[in-house]
């Protein structure tokens, strides 16, 4: 076999060979998954993890009180308590959701207290 052969087939094999990606030093990245987590505090309720959609969809979807917005898994698209009314997602990190203020309620004044001069504001 001549030598420009030889450089020809190791060639051929070379590019056949990153086609397929075998020999290639970059793996692929296991995609992950948002999960509010809750923690039982009042001061920090949840948490921001990202397990693996594996750890989500097999750990974490059984944690009733964690909040998932929707990822896929295995063809599937899961999520738990998604939408909320407590926590958003905001660039991939929980934050607890500003609750709408109610007015306060209006009060009436009470009747003067013996002594006291009137308050003119």
């Amino acid at each position: 076999m001549s030598r420009r052969m030889v450089l020809r087939t190791i060639w051929v094999l070379a590019a056949a060979l990153a086609t397929l990606g075998i020999g290639s030093t970059v793996a692929a990245q296991p995609e992950h998954a948002t999960v509010c987590h809750r923690t039982g505090s009042s001061v920090n309720p949840f948490v921001t993890i990202h397990p693996s959609v594996n750890g989500a969809y097999s750990g974490h979807l059984k944690h009733t009180d964690d909040v998932i917005p929707p990822f896929e898994y295995q063809g599937g698209e899961y999520e738990l308590n998604w939408p909320s009314s407590e926590v958003e997602v905001v660039d991939g990190e929980c934050v607890l959701a500003l609750q709408e203020e109610e007015e306060p309620p209006e009060v009436e004044p009470g009747p003067p207290i013996e002594g006291e001069p009137p308050f003119t504001g």
